[in-house]
């Protein structure tokens, strides 16, 4: 049904890249600054983004949204407008030095959350990277969600084979000697991704603000070193690996509203993986033109689909389960 009414003809709206620029404002949460945007009013839409990106990711997916609904997007912590914190841990799996875990993540996105005061009858929108960390917050807070969207999510610990070869390469390199060089201080990493992970030539002031949100060659940059070690891979980190296969039975048992949007080739759902997210319960899946950053080569469909998707929503539940309170 959602591919037939979008294949109807619609008046070709602006992009938000192309107009104003995409405005930020920052909050104190924790001790650090989180940048975000925040626009519109009515239940809370909140867009979370990979590990490459930031809240820039979705600044043409926002605009459709807004008029019916609070649309925030935040910059995870160690990402674009937000603060690097200096505390630091070490990978198990590498004993490379990296500056957040996951669960770190999770408690900076908790306490954003209260910030500003999101409230409940929440719907994430999460991608790549950035969607165990959302999934990680959604399972342990289920009462307050209204729905999920996910696109180029990861919902359980990959093999090898099932990277993508450029992100295989990539996730090697970093974890190697020279990992902090190729990742921090050479552009290769960025650049390396960026050609593969989306298919078209974005414009020089789009690339331009990927490029300020990547930060200066050195510690600015530690965010990515740190995703790349800490995405699961073959079972290692064993830590993470763990954290992705229990996010990943909850959300293949929870019956939540999801929206699925695939992209087409796709880059890290695709095969065995796209086959096992297409089974989730409670779901509806569409696809797109486009390979891992979805909101860029396909930001008006993904628009049309989440809002439709949106108007057949039911509210989360007023009252929070007895079983919530007494944790």
């Amino acid at each position: 049904m959602f591919a037939r009414i979008f294949n109807r003809k619609r008046r070709p709206k602006k992009a938000a890249s192309e107009g104003e620029p995409f405005k930020k404002e920052t909050v104190e949460v924790l001790g650090q600054s989180m940048a975000f945007t925040d626009t519109g009013s009515g239940p809370p839409l909140v867009f979370i983004h990979g590990g490459i990106s930031s809240s820039y990711l979705w600044r043409d997916v926002i605009p459709r949204q807004a008029p019916e609904a609070r649309c925030v997007a935040v910059d995870l912590i160690g990402t674009g407008g937000s603060d690097r914190p200096d505390a630091a841990e070490t990978d198990p799996a590498t004993g490379k030095v990296i500056p957040l875990g996951w669960q770190e993540h999770v408690a900076y996105l908790d306490a954003f959350f209260d910030a500003l005061d999101i409230g409940n009858d929440i719907t994430l929108v999460l991608h790549g990277w950035g969607s165990i960390i959302g999934l990680e917050w959604a399972r342990m807070n289920e009462h307050r969600l209204r729905g999920i969207c996910h696109l180029e999510a990861i919902t359980r610990p990959l093999a090898w084979p099932e990277f993508p070869e450029s992100l295989r390469e990539s996730i090697r390199r970093a974890r190697s000697p020279d990992g902090r060089w190729y990742v921090m201080e050479s552009d290769e990493c960025f650049e390396h991704l960026m050609d593969t992970q989306v298919r078209r030539s974005l414009a020089p002031d789009v690339q331009a603000e990927y490029r300020r949100a990547f930060g200066h060659p050195g510690e600015p940059r530690r965010a990515l070193l740190s995703a790349l070690n800490l995405i699961p891979a073959n079972g290692k980190p064993q830590e993470s690996a763990a954290l992705v296969k229990a996010v990943g039975t909850w959300f293949k048992q929870t019956d939540i509203p999801k929206l699925l949007v695939l992209g087409r080739p796709g880059y890290l759902v695709t095969g065995r993986t796209r086959d096992l997210a297409e089974r989730l319960p409670n779901q509806t899946v569409v696809t797109v033109p486009g390979a891992h950053l979805l909101p860029e080569e396909s930001p008006d469909a993904i628009a049309f689909f989440l809002s439709l998707w949106l108007h057949h929503l039911p509210s989360a539940p007023a009252e929070v389960p007895a079983q919530e309170k007494n944790r």
